[in-house]
């Protein structure tokens, strides 16, 4: 408890003078996805075009002995402690200020040089659970949405299970392989809706197997969002694409695991383009109402936290094809 309060303190004394020395004006641009996306290489796309992605003060940076993709303080302070409760809409006033205080000084810390100036943002998968959060505190926030196959994901071995809030007590219950596929179709649809909802016109969808098929032409759709008109970076930005050696690790599983799989999450992984492998289980085809159960579900989300349904029109740009 004490600790705790201590921290608390700590974090408004540093937040009133380092946001009062930065400004803190300028929104940024925000990557995020389901853990494992692929988003690390679109922080240096966005690099390329002229973006600071905040990760790590200076220190760290110099003396670390490995990389930091994300955002050091984000991932060690922020995320764990604030989230979970988000979702499940059980923060007070008081502790959403809270919150968006502990936010704006660690991003500040992570940068004071580049915070609020400039282009500039961060990058980490968990963002995707709080984008009506982040639209209230940064209005013309900008964010791009990475999306991978979802059978890749289900047969990840080390899935990040952060947010299981969002399945039901029953999802949670399914076998390992259906349950991972279920968190990411919930995670993505999630972010989808926050998207076309609130960030109209600042949300972007892209597909990690059309950068690795389209170096070039996805490199330049993301150019494009960030209004940035460099054939030269685009093509800089394009070498830094590399095909993960896992990408399709789920034409190597069994074929009934990977039916079970396409029966819970059919729908969604047709609607963000991806062909569906298996087309029925024994005898028994994978119908609509079957991959309704993992795709467009109807269950309420957390409830503070609802937003509308994904919608197609004018204000999301959808993965290329």
């Amino acid at each position: 408890m004490y600790r705790s309060k201590l921290r608390d303190g700590l974090i408004v004394t540093v937040m009133n003078g380092t946001l009062n020395r930065q400004g803190g004006g300028r929104a940024p641009l925000v990557i995020g996805g389901v853990g494992g996306s692929g988003t690390r290489v679109y922080r240096k796309i966005v690099e390329a075009a002229g973006y600071t992605m905040l990760t790590a003060p200076w220190p760290l940076q110099h003396f670390s002995k490995r990389e930091h993709h994300d955002n050091y303080f984000l991932l060690k302070y922020f995320y764990a402690r604030w989230v979970d409760r988000y979702l499940l809409d059980e923060l007070k006033p008081a502790e959403l200020e809270q919150m968006r205080l502990e936010l704006k000084t660690l991003l500040a810390l992570s940068g004071p040089a580049h915070y609020g100036r400039g282009l500039w943002g961060w990058k980490n998968p968990r963002t995707l659970y709080l984008l009506p959060f982040l639209n209230e505190l940064y209005p013309e926030l900008r964010y791009i949405h990475v999306i991978r196959d979802g059978r890749d994901h289900a047969f990840h071995p080390r899935f990040p299970y952060e947010h299981d809030v969002l399945l039901s007590p029953e999802e949670r219950r399914s076998e390992e392989p259906v349950r991972k596929a279920l968190a990411w179709d919930s995670a993505n649809a999630l972010g989808q809706r926050a998207g076309d909802t609130f960030l109209q016109g600042r949300y972007m969808q892209s597909r990690l197997e059309d950068l690795c098929a389209d170096p070039a032409g996805e490199v330049g759709r993301v150019f494009e969002f960030l209004g940035c008109h460099d054939a030269a970076g685009v093509e800089r930005a394009a070498r830094y694409v590399r095909k993960p050696s896992s990408s399709g690790r789920w034409r190597d599983e069994p074929a009934d695991a990977l039916a079970a799989v396409e029966q819970a999450v059919g729908t969604p992984l047709q609607r963000y383009g991806y062909a569906l492998h298996t087309q029925s289980i024994g005898n028994e085809p994978i119908t609509a109402s079957a991959r309704a159960r993992g795709g467009e579900r109807n269950r309420t989300l957390p409830t503070a936290r609802q937003v509308q349904q994904p919608r197609s029109g004018p204000h999301s740009t959808p993965p290329g094809r």
